[in-house]
């Protein structure tokens, strides 16, 4: 029961990063669309930022949350793909 509506979940995020990949105008990104569409998970990403090879977040809703502009995750993801070949 558990294991279904975390893929549920994971589903409806996929469904979420899916649908705000095709708008060209830049969207906020929470932390799981980002997760979903940078393909990895809060701890590595967070390391990543710390080492400077991630886009970090900046503070929304008057600071008490935090976003991710999908622009900087697209170009992440586009830099990633290009030095694998």
């Amino acid at each position: 029961m558990l294991l279904q509506i975390q893929l549920r979940l994971d589903e409806r995020s996929q469904i979420m990063s899916n649908c705000l990949s095709n708008q060209s105008s830049p969207v906020v990104l929470r932390l799981r669309a980002v997760e979903a569409r940078a393909g990895i998970k809060k701890s590595l990403m967070y390391r990543m930022i710390q080492e400077g090879t991630f886009p970090a977040p900046f503070k929304i809703n008057g600071g008490h949350a935090s976003g991710w502009l999908s622009t900087e995750i697209d170009a992440w993801i586009a830099k990633q793909a290009a030095s694998r070949a």
